[in-house]
């Protein structure tokens, strides 16, 4: 994570989480990331291909030139790079991983600017997660930001944070809290290994 403010949102999301898989999205307080808000983002599972936004702050509004709310968060990135968005946000949403990505956006003559883009999961009171807190944040901030809208988004790089460091088991939802697991003859356990008792 490079922005300042990437950093500092996925450090309050760490910290409400606490040991679960993420926290809840009423457990979010505004008034907690206040100077953050204005590039921060929530966005709601339709469906596991489809993804709406729900509320975008007044930076991210700006980078693109008009309101986002009630639109596909896909439709921001042209048609060949909506599948990989896509999974990026499965990952988030169906193993309760966090995600950050290089982005170029490109106004109408083609110039372009780097921003960084966050997202992480939140749960409902089941435990499933269904909505998406994320942020995008200039890198750079060309003369023309803000007065030439970005048309089209591009994804540059992109990395899957696993907060509690390492992956849930594929096939097997992610559990709340990650147990002891054998292998051989070895017992895994947070901070180290030893030696299996039977």
């Amino acid at each position: 994570m490079k922005h300042e403010r990437t950093k500092a949102l996925y450090q309050y999301w760490d910290g409400v989480r606490g040991k679960r898989r993420a926290p809840r999205r009423l457990e979010i307080e505004p008034g907690a990331i206040a100077p953050l808000l204005p590039n921060v983002f929530i966005l709601e599972r339709v469906d596991p291909a489809t993804y709406r936004i729900r509320l975008a702050g007044t930076h991210l509004c700006g980078y693109c030139g008009h309101e986002l709310r009630g639109r596909l968060f896909t439709s921001l990135w042209p048609e060949e790079e909506r599948e990989a968005v896509r999974s990026l946000l499965h990952s988030v949403t169906e193993d309760a991983a966090g995600a950050v990505a290089g982005l170029e956006g490109r106004e109408p003559q083609g110039r372009s600017a780097s921003f960084e883009l966050l997202l992480l999961p939140l749960a409902t009171t089941q435990g499933v997660c269904e909505r998406v807190i994320g942020a995008i944040s200039a890198l750079d901030q060309p003369y023309w930001l803000g007065n030439w809208p970005i048309v089209a988004w591009n994804l540059k790089s992109t990395r899957i944070l696993w907060p509690d460091g390492t992956p849930p088991t594929y096939g097997e939802p992610a559990p709340v809290a990650y147990p002891p697991q054998f292998r051989g003859w070895l017992k895994v356990i947070e901070g180290g290994l030893s030696e299996r008792t039977e």
